[in-house]
């Protein structure tokens, strides 16, 4: 695949092609053996990450060709009737209240009135950063980045927690970076639509600060050299070998 932008790629030829992604890179900010043992160890789709499929699908492209073929509630795959419409399927199996959650999360974030026209949704790009094959899958464009995430708090104290906990700060300057090496016109903001996964779906749109960006950008560039390093002399250390002292964190101290 060509370095640059690419839309309509299916999700899963984007997974096939090499590249460091941000994903991946939340492996290696845990230590370079954790990133090492997740890429020769894949996980199975998880519930969490069919969700998170399947909703993505239901905002962002509900006109394509689902995926999937919903089980019938209370169905049990241990009786004849389960069994045989189970062998039918030639679709990935999604409950009834994976169904419902994830249309209720889509049907939240479509309709915040914020949300803009996006011109184009699930885009990937390929590139080469610091010496480094990278590549990212936007969610959406709309002039700036915009991404999808659910959350258990939309909150801006809840989420504001989910973007470092979970690297978000660092996905969004990522982003930004490897998209800009590429478009004509700039991408200048990275926004965030936080979607509650649980009834009744509390929907925020934020765009992320310069400062958290800039943040991001040390993180990310760092983590390139630690991946190209640990490349380079083939060794994917865990953690150190040296003994250390630990304390309470700072909150648990009283008086």
């Amino acid at each position: 695949m060509n370095n640059g932008i690419h839309k309509g790629l299916a999700d899963p030829d984007y997974r096939a092609i090499e590249g460091l992604s941000q994903s991946a890179m939340k492996a290696l900010m845990r230590s370079p053996g954790h990133f090492k043992f997740q890429q020769e160890n894949p996980k199975e789709g998880t519930p969490a990450m069919v969700m998170g499929r399947l909703f993505h699908h239901l905002a962002l492209t509900p006109d394509v060709a689902p995926w999937w073929a919903i089980k019938p509630d209370g169905m049990s795959f241990a009786t004849k009737e389960g069994k045989a419409w189970r062998a039918e399927q030639t679709s990935e199996i999604v409950s009834a209240d994976q169904w419902e959650q994830s249309k209720g999360m889509a049907m939240a974030v479509r309709q915040h009135p914020a949300l803009p026209t996006f011109e184009a949704t699930e885009v990937s790009i390929f590139g080469d950063m610091d010496g480094v094959k990278v590549k990212a899958r936007l969610d959406a464009l709309a002039g700036d980045i915009w991404d999808l995430k659910s959350t258990d708090d939309a909150r801006p104290e809840g989420f504001g927690k989910s973007i470092f906990t979970y690297g978000y700060y660092i996905q969004a300057a990522f982003y930004l970076d490897l998209y800009n090496l590429f478009s004509e016109k700039k991408a200048e903001a990275f926004y965030f639509v936080a979607v509650e996964s649980e009834p009744p779906h509390g929907c925020r749109i934020y765009r992320l600060s310069d400062v958290a960006i800039e943040q991001g950008r040390y993180e990310y560039r760092r983590l390139l050299k630690l991946f190209q390093f640990c490349t380079e002399h083939n060794s994917w250390p865990i953690y150190t070998d040296e003994v250390g002292e630990i304390a309470l964190p700072s909150w648990a101290i009283k008086g």
